[in-house]
Parts: C-alpha cells; structure tokens; sequence
C-alpha cells in the first residue's frame, strides 16, 4: 500500500546478491558492497568515458577489448590496468578547461 492507503498496482520485492558499478562507460566494472543513489543512479557509475582525438566517444561496441580495461580507486585516483600495459593513474578532479564531446552524433 502507498501513503494514501490505496494498493499499488504492482507488488516486487527482491534481493542484490552483488552490486557493480561502471566508473568508465564500457569498461570492466567493480563489485561494491553499498553505493549511494543519486538522482542520476548510483554514485560512480559511468562517470566517465574514454573519447579520442577528435572528441568522439570510444565504446566497447568498436573496441571489444575495453571490457579488459578494469578501474580501481586509489587514493584520490582513478587507475585503469589492461593486460600487458602500465597503469594509468587518472585524476579525480578537472585538470583543464571542459572540452566538447560527441556521444550518439550530439555534442555536449
């Protein structure tokens, strides 16, 4: 029932066995225990893509081989370690002017 006393038109319940979060859309995701539900979803998640020289969006759809690329926090980083390659420490917080992106053929 709802606050008004009426019954709901739908009766769900269920229970997360696992939770993950995407912190880099189209990357290997992280299994948390809790994460904070924001008005866009849960906090990290695709909070970040990768995009290319030209400022368009990278997804795993044309590179299959980021579903190997696996973020990890550290600190006040973000890391992202692949197969065969260094870490890339990426900072949190804004390091540069903003730059336009294409997502879908719209630039934001």
């Amino acid at each position: 029932m709802n606050s008004g006393g009426s019954a709901l038109p739908w009766d769900v319940s269920g229970v997360i066995s696992r939770l993950f979060v995407y912190p880099v859309k189209s990357c290997a995701g992280v299994e948390v225990s809790q994460s904070i539900l924001g008005p866009t979803g849960l906090a990290m998640d695709r909070s970040w893509m990768l995009v290319d020289q030209s400022g368009q969006f990278v997804t795993q759809r044309e590179q299959p081989r980021m579903a190997l690329v696996t973020p990890r926090w550290n600190g006040q980083q973000l890391m992202l370690l692949a197969p065969g390659m260094s870490p890339l420490p990426l900072n949190m917080e804004p390091v540069g002017p903003p730059v336009s992106v294409t997502i879908w053929g719209e630039t934001m």
